[in-house]
């Protein structure tokens, strides 16, 4: 009797439908905003949990629970290999080959395991069951979710210091983010233009007018906060987003009026910020500050002054070893030479403030010609530019390349790989759903 109560019990906890790798999937994905803010270790987890979720498989015998390799790998074969998700991994692949000759296997290493994700994430995805529309949506809720919580988290503390952190916009230091806040501003920008997005797709949730009414709620919360955060990043991303997105409208729509009063109404946000939040103008005019400090020669200790240096010193390395570059591993000890050689008073050295510099400078063309491979192919396979968020996505992403090193840090990593990885999955299954209809 005993016996047989244990066994119903093992049943209703193990026999449940949500005891699948799609389940778990899905539950990671909703931890995941929370992780990628909060808690590095977390983000780590959470990778982990996929990826070990996709290789295995328990079943329910006559003798027990059995632990057995997924029987879907055996299924793979080349499959893997034509996908999207092959591509993605050639950003792992290429600091590593690039790295084999380093004489500082440390840093070597440091710059592996930031790269990690782009191994072990794509092939989670891939082996993965789909997931349902409204899993998806719920997984893009969440997220915006975590992110408006964030904000206003941000948002109190700020006006809890008002004085002392206004001040000290004005000397260059950023408001207090729970994470880096570069990389929090690109969610942010991320964020405006998904809620409103979103908006604009059929609701699966909840009433029609409530949810579309509160994504714009956070949209416009998430646009405005952003010029309080003021990090140029973030705004620079949003920007360029929103007046592509403006004229790709314009052109598709031939609403040339509309379009030119958007732009006008866009080009007066920064006039109008400027004017009326003040951490804003303080960062603006620090920025203004830093500058006229670099021209002269004085910008040691200046923040914008450091990332123009990076730059040089980038792009001076990358004409010294045009196709191969210094090499992974040996890229940080080279900056550290070359600054000493350009500017020995300016201080600490900073790698290139440009992913793409970055890059030329450690794997040479060679390296950009295949870091441009992974991250282009996997946008036009099967026509997936066509999906407006994941367009979008990108290019924030690709934009931010140009004043950041987006893809040399875990959450920047974090951040990219995720939402690529996801929406290809969804693009797949909305490919396998016009297949069977045809």
């Amino acid at each position: 009797m005993e016996h047989s109560s244990i066994n119903t019990v093992r049943k209703k906890i193990f026999d449940r439908p949500w005891y699948d790798p799609g389940q778990i999937m899905f539950f990671v994905a909703c931890l995941y905003p929370i992780a990628l803010i909060y808690s590095k270790f977390s983000l780590t987890l959470c990778m982990l949990l996929w990826f070990i979720g996709s290789l295995i498989d328990i079943k329910k015998g006559e003798d027990g629970f059995r632990m057995r390799l997924s029987p879907i790998i055996r299924k793979i074969k080349l499959s893997f290999f034509s996908s999207p998700f092959f591509w993605i991994t050639l950003f792992f692949w290429l600091v590593l080959i690039s790295g084999l000759h380093s004489a500082e296997p440390s840093y070597w290493l440091e710059r592996l395991r930031i790269k990690m994700p782009f191994l072990f994430l794509p092939i989670a995805f891939f082996l993965f069951p789909k997931l349902s529309p409204t899993k998806l949506r719920i997984i893009y809720y969440t997220f915006l979710l975590v992110l408006f919580i964030s904000c206003l988290h941000v948002g109190i503390g700020y006006l809890l210091n008002y004085r002392e952190i206004t001040l000290a916009l004005g000397q260059g230091h950023p408001i207090p983010t729970p994470v880096s806040h570069i990389r929090f501003s690109l969610m942010v920008a991320f964020g405006v233009l998904l809620s409103f997005t979103l908006s604009k797709q059929e609701p699966l949730l909840y009433n029609k007018g409530v949810e579309k009414w509160v994504l714009w709620v956070i949209s416009f919360f998430l646009f405005i906060f952003l010029h309080i955060l003021s990090v140029r990043s973030g705004l620079l991303v949003l920007y360029l987003s929103i007046f592509v997105g403006i004229l790709y409208d314009a052109y598709r729509r031939a609403k040339v009026i509309r379009a030119t009063i958007l732009l006008f109404l866009l080009a007066m946000m920064p006039v109008i910020a400027y004017q009326f939040v003040p951490a804003f103008r303080n960062r603006m005019n620090y920025a203004r500050y830093d500058l006229e400090m670099y021209l002269k020669g004085e910008g040691a200790g200046y923040s914008d002054s450091g990332r123009l240096l990076s730059l040089q010193t980038g792009w001076e390395i990358f004409m010294e070893n045009k196709w191969l570059g210094t090499g992974a591993g040996n890229l940080k000890r080279v900056v550290e030479e070359k600054y000493k050689q350009i500017s020995p008073s300016f201080g600490q050295a900073t790698m290139p403030h440009n992913q793409l510099l970055s890059v030329l400078a450690g794997s040479g063309i060679i390296g950009l010609i295949v870091f441009l491979m992974a991250f282009s192919i996997p946008i036009f396979y099967e026509g997936g530019y066509r999906n407006t968020l994941f367009s979008l996505f990108n290019f924030i992403v690709f934009i931010s390349f140009a004043v950041e090193n987006t893809l040399e840090t875990a959450v920047g990593v974090g951040f990219y790989s995720f939402f690529l990885l996801l929406f290809i999955k969804e693009e797949q299954q909305e490919e396998e759903t016009i297949n069977r209809i045809e």
